[in-house]
């Protein structure tokens, strides 16, 4: 009877066992007292690659690796003695042959050391959790390495503000040990107010939520072990909930950027300083220009009544010796008139002298009135900045009467080709100065002492504009004179007379006044070309 009930007995626990190996979740093998795997789940057969039908009756030990095996011997010993063993951490085999991470339990199967019919032995794959493991071993490596490295200091806090850890960077940076920093309240890195009212912020922060720092980041200032404030640049964030918080502080020392700022400040201040002084100086540089181009015009314009009053004194001048002839002729002919018989021969003699008298009159009248009304004309233009609508070889033949006494002293061949019919609506005192510059400059410089030269101006309408060239056969510019020729005061003639602004004003006239364009092309011994671009008609928004 006895034998009978351990035989049920003995049945019935493997019945529990099949039933607790087939339903767990983990991979469990059953293994008899000589080692041979008894049952085997499905679990088992997931972690190892083998079903179930492969592995009974297989040695338990073809799952473990070699250099393992002594500590499964050492753990069955253990467990058939102490029947009680801690889980730990191995590895096992699979079907391919790798080895797999694997957290191991042994339970002994049967109720007391006679009963003892085998072991049962609990298999978990921990591989995913010690590769999160690893993985976050790394990543702490990764972050201490950094925090060890970074130029910026960084230090944690608990809910206290006490200081739990500093890198080395706050230790340069406040000349601090580590040891000396940790374990003290962290506003002993404060001066006032921030020493005082450190603890009040956080309590502020943990009631309330009230940032002053927390999240944000501020430039705050600092105090290093020797006393010195310095200014640094702070963020804190949060970690952790509840009872776990702590603050992680990041901390610059922006010294030098408050340093070079205020360099920067100064400089900007010296250079402000120096802009508004270059502003008042091209200020009264303008003006001076200003001046000096009137006193230019007013130095054209009296050049031009100089020789216009010159080219006029000559017909006066033979006026009054013809009107003097006149006067001699008069009493002649009273002589002849008077009673008695006239003599008609000196009578025809008289009136024939009086005649020719009259005519030289007359011709040199009408010159001078020529003369005047051109120089009338082209002072009216210049000394305004009216607009009129001209034609434009009038204009010319106006110009050149004003100029003839200058041309004729040069010597110098001056040709026209203008169309008679083209008309203008522009600035002509503006135009007339332009043009009087551009050929007293040919007059004077293009020419060698002694050389009789050729001077053409050419006009013609281009799609509402006037292309207007002055070209000489002269000796030309130099490369590195032609560059210039438009800067104030610029001049090949100094100490001779030469201001330097005739070129430069003719710029100004041509871009400013006339909206057009004025270029120069010139090679040495080939003679120099200005041409202008300019539009017909000026608009009133002109």
């Amino acid at each position: 009877m006895a034998a009978n009930r351990r035989r049920g007995d003995e049945t019935l626990r493997r019945i529990e066992a099949a039933s607790l190996i087939e339903n767990s979740s983990q991979a469990i093998v059953a293994v008899d007292l000589q080692g041979r795997i008894t049952d085997w789940n499905q679990a088992a057969a997931e972690l190892h690659g083998y079903s179930r039908q492969q592995m009974l009756g297989q040695p338990y030990l073809n799952l473990i690796p070699k250099r393992l095996q002594g500590e499964y011997h050492t753990a069955i010993g253990k467990l058939r003695h102490k029947r009680k063993l801690p889980k730990w951490t191995s590895f096992r085999l699979h079907a391919d042959g790798h080895e797999m991470p694997v957290e191991v339990m042994l339970y002994p199967l049967g109720t007391a050391e006679q009963d003892l019919v085998g072991f049962i032995c609990q298999s978990t794959d921990v591989s995913g959790q010690m590769a999160l493991e690893d993985e976050l071993r790394h990543q702490a490596r990764q972050t201490q390495a950094i925090v060890q490295t970074v130029i910026d200091g960084i230090a944690t806090i608990d809910a206290r503000g006490i200081i739990t850890s500093v890198n080395p960077s706050i230790e340069k940076m406040f000349g601090y040990r580590g040891h000396e920093m940790l374990g003290r309240n962290v506003n002993m890195l404060m001066p006032e107010p921030y020493h005082s009212e450190h603890d009040d912020y956080i309590r502020a922060y943990l009631e309330t939520g009230e940032a002053k720092i927390i999240g944000i980041g501020r430039e705050v200032t600092a105090r290093r072990r020797d006393g010195s404030i310095f200014p640094m640049e702070l963020a804190v964030t949060q970690s952790g909930e509840g009872d776990d918080i702590s603050f992680v502080g990041v901390l610059r020392d922006i010294t030098e950027r408050k340093e070079a700022e205020q360099a920067i400040q100064a400089v900007n201040t010296q250079l402000q300083n120096k802009v508004t002084e270059l502003a008042l100086a091209v200020d009264r540089l303008q003006k001076t220009q200003a001046q000096l181009v009137e006193s230019e015009k007013l130095a054209s314009l009296g050049g031009l009544v100089a020789g216009v009053a010159h080219e006029i004194n000559t017909p006066l001048g033979v006026c009054v010796t013809a009107a003097s002839f006149v006067t001699n002729n008069a009493r002649e002919l009273r002589q002849c008139l008077r009673p008695g018989a006239p003599d008609p021969d000196k009578l025809a003699q008289v009136l024939d002298s009086m005649d020719e008298a009259s005519l030289l009159l007359e011709r040199n009248l009408e010159r001078a009135a020529d003369l005047v009304s051109s120089f009338k004309q082209v002072a009216a233009d210049r000394s305004s900045n009216l607009d009129r609508r001209f034609k434009l070889a009038e204009f010319l033949k106006e110009l050149l009467d004003s100029l003839s006494p200058e041309i004729r002293r040069s010597k110098h061949q001056i040709e026209v080709a203008c169309d008679p019919d083209l008309e203008m609506h522009s600035m002509p005192g503006a135009l007339s100065q332009v043009l009087s510059n551009l050929l007293q400059n040919a007059l004077i410089h293009a020419f060698a002492d002694g050389a009789v030269g050729h001077v053409r101006i050419e006009a013609s309408a281009r799609d509402e504009h006037l292309i207007l060239r002055v070209s000489d056969d002269g000796c030309g510019i130099s490369p590195e004179n032609l560059k210039q020729i438009f800067e104030p005061f610029f001049t090949t003639r100094r100490g001779k007379g030469g201001t330097g602004l005739g070129l430069s004003v003719t710029h100004n006239l041509v871009t400013q006044v006339l909206k057009g364009e004025i270029h120069a092309e010139s090679q040495p011994g080939e003679g120099s070309c200005f041409e202008l671009n300019l539009p017909l008609h000026l608009s009133e928004d002109d």
